[in-house]
């Protein structure tokens, strides 16, 4: 099949589901084997200077690295009437003015809100025993912390007893190029470590019954679907590892709402638009309960944003060169695959290895081209808690 041929398909939306083999081969897939392998400490360290830098005063590359925290997502529970949500929201007073949700969703009701920088997804009216609302709140992206936090108090005067049910915990770090944030994206995801990620246990052989909607990895998932040959253009990466996450990303404003007519899907940004790296870890209840979070208050006090992103074990690290002859070391390929035929990854390497290295973790080493990147983004962690107005 012809390049021309192949992106006939895409504006049609044929090429979609269709196998890399079956793909022509692009002049980004030389470029993606080159990015993914580049995991020498000289490569890591030329990947870093990528990164872009908040001007001040003295020598430019001095100035600091370009890094924001954020808080992206929050999920509040609680067993509120439909009148105190109208009440501390804005939403409608009659149910019968809510969104209907799909059969399948365990709420009933459903409104999505926007007020003063933050947007709500209230969810009411359950079909199972459930907590009576489930409430999600969108910061704006150019919400400072001040405004989130006085925001947030407005809305809890009258819901005070909302539980904290799951909190996003993002990190952005900013490129002034879209090829420097591909840079930047691959040197991470190659290298980073998150503890406590397994292979995940399959209880039993049991076949899978005839309609049943095959069930996701939870451990590990890879996504990049639509590359355009003659434009260059392809959807925003993302790397999950259990409920972390890193990916390409841009603009709010620039995020694609609907199927775009180069077959972009909704929800992704496109290469051109592309501004940072997101490191994005996802605390639910009793990860935040763990650090004192239990009721929307507590929150407020404080997100404890370095306590649990310190508690994710985040590191980069590689296969110590004085340990064992059987693991690659640092700048060689990691090659085991995943489900997509996705490789170059360490954590998918370290954790195939287990089963045939015993005592693995005595060969685990923080890799060193990372020490001063990693110090800043705890410096960075630390810094939103103690700027924080709790």
């Amino acid at each position: 099949m012809g390049n021309r041929q192949y992106m006939n398909e895409i504006s049609d939306g044929s090429h979609k589901g269709k196998s890399r083999s079956e793909r022509p081969r692009t002049p980004r897939d030389k470029k993606f084997r080159s990015l993914r392998q580049n995991t020498t400490a000289r490569g890591i360290e030329n990947a870093l200077e990528e990164i872009d830098r908040v001007p001040t005063a003295g020598d430019p590359s001095e100035w600091p690295l370009r890094i924001v925290p954020r808080i992206h997502k929050m999920v509040f529970t609680g067993n509120y009437g439909y009148l105190d949500l109208a009440l501390a929201i804005g939403i409608p007073y009659d149910l019968r003015h809510t969104q209907k949700n799909e059969e399948n969703d365990v709420y009933r009701g459903k409104y999505v809100k926007q007020r003063d920088g933050l947007y709500f997804t209230v969810r009411t009216d359950p079909r199972e025993i459930r907590p009576q609302c489930k409430i999600e709140v969108y910061p704006r992206e150019d919400l400072s912390v001040r405004g989130l936090v006085t925001e947030l108090r407005r809305f809890s005067r009258r819901l005070s007893d909302l539980k904290v049910s799951q909190c996003e915990y993002a990190t952005d770090i900013y490129c002034r190029e879209p090829r420097r944030v591909e840079r930047v994206f691959w040197v991470l995801a190659n290298n980073v470590y998150f503890s406590g990620i397994h292979k995940p246990k399959r209880k039993g052989k049991s076949e899978p019954k005839p309609g049943d909607k095959p069930k996701p990895d939870k451990v590990f998932s890879f996504g990049a679907v639509f590359e355009s040959w003659e434009q260059a253009e392809r959807e925003n990466i993302v790397y999950r590892i259990g409920r972390n996450k890193i990916y390409e990303r841009g603009q709010d404003k620039k995020r694609k709402k609907k199927t775009s007519i180069n077959g972009c899907n909704p929800g992704k940004w496109l290469y051109p638009d592309l501004d940072r790296v997101r490191v994005e870890h996802t605390g639910i209840r009793r990860e935040l309960k763990a650090h004192g979070i239990d009721k929307i208050g507590d929150f407020l006090a404080s997100p404890k944003f370095a306590p649990i992103m310190a508690d994710t074990g985040f590191d980069f690290r590689d296969f110590g060169k004085k340990f064992s002859n059987e693991l690659p070391q640092l700048g060689d390929a990691y090659s085991t695959k995943d489900k997509k035929g996705n490789d170059g990854f360490f954590q998918l390497e370290l954790i195939t290895r287990r089963e045939k290295v015993a005592g693995i973790n005595q060969y685990l080493q923080s890799t060193a081209a990372f020490v001063a990147f990693k110090e800043l983004l705890r410096q960075a962690w630390v810094r939103f808690d103690a700027e924080w107005p709790g």
